[in-house]
């Protein structure tokens, strides 16, 4: 690389093009090898995200910075303790990126390493820095609220990794800013999680009472101690700092189940998990309101993944309606009011602007319409009471428009039908994926009823069980890259698909994990079409991709060990082992071939697909290697490419 090119012009190039960020953290390493980068250098032109920048160009300037972070261990201390001295709403960013994706970013040593000599140092000179302030603002407040729940699932996940002094000191750091700035129900939050590390014993083992922590303010010569610090890890449930804790616990307990899949029986895990009274009807229906609606409004303002959303939604609409229908919990409790006007009353004083006026595709949403819209089909309110509620829908709704939806809400025979029309019965060497129509099918889904129907969203999980069951055992691995095209684009599909199922996506993705790793994809050398088997493999194992990435899945919980898929998608999309080197591991004939002629075949591919001069790849250089050792040898060869393209005159 030209010694000529700055930090600057390396990030705006790349962004520019959209370049990945395995391709940015190759071609930053080669220039940091050969040229020296200031901090200032480092957080002007890679770490600060500049104001303005569209989100497309957002998301790569901050993969591209977490890149470097995991370039290596130093390069991730540099990273963190550059981080703190990016503007507040760079951090903010950065820390909710984290918090979404830090267990996938980070291998388990780089975790530990992130989590000790990243995190506890970058969380103490935050709160340091918020010391000297008077007021937070609410950029600042967010930062922090965001700071405190990554902790908070840190130490759910991976407390093993925390180091107890150095975390003390941190807790104290973070509870004299809490007390500080009166934020109760973050301290309420924080306390909770880390009492699973430290106690209120431990904090006076560290620190004598009276000595102070962190100043105030240049106005007020009070100091804090630890005795504030101390008082303030003591939760008094019959104050206001306890209720408003309460809900932030809830919340956080919520949305892991539907962050990890474990929806089923919720409503009953959760009265039972937080000891909720049932028996009065009208406070058991205000708390399953406040908790499933409150909590979503939440979710919406913490930014979190939109499959997360999507499952907060789908449950509201879809299970929570039946749910109070046949809950004995409902039937047993005691009320002088029916379950329609108490839901009506609870609902209607959700007036959060999050679910208010939410956007789902191109059209505005409103919750709770579609909630009791919902109520209305199982016939637990009436149409007058939600007319009542929205009398600007009363133009659009009728007792006949009701009595024709309700009834088609039992036709699940439609399902089954397109399915085999649009897939398993089409004769795939004389119809399209265009002309099949499949994926003009599963979009037009999420405007049908489907979203309103348990019953139906769990047979279009079941038909989705069954074509990958049947494609597999008959080994059509076209059809079922045509299924994983559909299903990648339309992820609201996918997440129904996933929604109704025990495993969330493992369900299917063992399968299909499990079919590329046990099918060869071998080609006899007369085969003339061996160039759509190989096409086939590399869509089924794209359509994998595209469902990890969007599901944000964490291949620790993957059934499958020891897997071809697995370890290319760890080793080179997210690129969290070395690059391919000559040794072999285990005694894999294919990878023996390849170590064995490597640079030969390398310079032949090259050759063959880059010299102008050459007639391009031949069948017999295709052929010449198995089509998963091919896609190793082909990351070499791209990323060599890319960093010659972008490099060139």
């Amino acid at each position: 690389m030209s010694s000529t090119i700055s930090l600057h012009k390396l990030v705006k190039v790349l962004a520019s093009k959209k370049t990945s960020p395995k391709v940015f953290g190759s071609l930053l390493k080669q220039l940091l090898s050969t040229t020296e980068v200031s901090d200032n250098e480092m957080v002007e032109s890679l770490i600060e995200i500049p104001k303005g920048s569209d989100p497309v160009q957002q998301k790569y300037l901050v993969e591209y910075a977490v890149e470097f972070a995991c370039g290596s261990i130093s390069d991730l201390q540099r990273f963190m303790s550059l981080l703190v001295q990016a503007s507040v709403e760079s951090q903010r960013t950065y820390i909710v990126f984290l918090k979404n994706s830090y267990s996938r970013v980070f291998r388990l040593n780089a975790l530990k390493e992130f989590i000790q000599s990243g995190y506890i140092p970058y969380t103490v000179t935050f709160m340091s820095n918020l010391a000297e302030v008077v007021e937070l603002d609410s950029i600042q407040k967010s930062t922090l609220t965001h700071i405190l729940f990554l902790w908070g699932d840190i130490i759910d996940s991976h407390s093993e990794m925390i180091p107890s002094g150095p975390f003390k000191e941190m807790a104290i750091s973070v509870m004299s800013i809490l007390v500080k700035f009166g934020y109760d129900s973050l301290s309420g939050y924080f306390t909770k999680k880390a009492n699973v590390l430290m106690t209120s014993a431990d904090l006076n083992k560290e620190l004598q009472p009276g000595v102070p922590l962190v100043p105030l303010g240049a106005e007020n010569s009070e100091k804090l101690t630890m005795s504030m610090v101390q008082k303030s890890f003591s939760v008094n449930w019959h104050s206001k700092k306890a209720a408003t804790y309460s809900i932030i616990k809830k919340f956080m307990w919520l949305n892991t189940q539907f962050e990890q899949w474990q929806i089923h029986n919720l409503v009953d895990d959760y009265l039972q998990f937080f000891g909720i009274s049932t028996h009065k009807l009208s406070e058991l229906v205000d708390e399953i309101v406040s908790a499933f609606f409150g909590g979503m409004t939440i979710a919406i303002l913490l930014k979190e993944m939109p499959y997360v959303i999507f499952n907060w939604r789908n449950f509201i609409v879809s299970t929570l309606p039946i749910f109070l229908k046949n809950s004995r919990h409902v039937h047993s409790a005691i009320s002088s009011e029916n379950l329609g006007e108490l839901l009506c009353d609870a609902v209607v004083k959700r007036k959060d602007t999050a679910i208010t006026q939410m956007a789902v595709g191109d059209k505005p949403y409103d919750l709770r319409k579609h909630f009791l819209r919902n109520c209305i089909y199982q016939k637990i309110i009436t149409l007058e009471e939600f007319t009542k509620l929205f009398p600007e829908e009363a133009d659009a709704l009728s007792l006949s428009l009701i009595i024709h939806e309700t009834e088609q809400l039992s036709h699940l025979d439609s399902l089954t039908s397109e399915l085999n029309n649009k897939l398993l019965e089409v004769n795939t060497e004389f119809t399209s994926l265009e002309e099949s129509r499949l994926i003009e099918y599963f979009q037009s889904l999420p405007k049908t009823n489907i979203l309103f129907l348990e019953k139906k969203q769990k047979q279009l999980n079941k038909l989705a069980h069954k074509a990958v069951d049947a494609l597999v055992k008959d080994k059509s691995s076209e059809k079922l890259g045509r299924l994983l095209i559909a299903m990648a684009n339309t992820p609201t599909v996918s997440n129904i698909i996933f929604f109704q199922d025990p495993l969330g996506p493992w369900g299917l993705l063992n399968k299909l994990i499990l079919y590329l790793d046990q099918e060869s994809f071998r080609v006899d050398e007369d085969d003339s079409n061996f160039q759509d088997t190989y096409a086939y493999f590399g869509v089924i194992l794209s359509g994998i991709i595209a469902i990890v990435v969007h599901f944000n899945i964490d291949f620790r919980l993957a059934e499958v060990k020891d897997s071809y898929t697995i370890n290319f998608i760890t080793r080179f999309f997210y690129r969290h082992c070395e690059d391919l080197t000559a040794k072999v591991v285990g005694s894999d004939e294919d990878d023996s071939t390849i170590v064995a002629n490597y640079n030969t075949l390398l310079q032949d591919w090259i050759n063959a697909l880059f010299d102008v001069n050459n007639e391009g790849l031949s069948d017999d250089l295709i052929k010449s290697i198995n089509v998963k050792q091919t896609y190793k040898l082909i990351t070499i060869i791209f990323q060599q490419a890319i960093t010659a393209n972008i490099w060139a005159p």
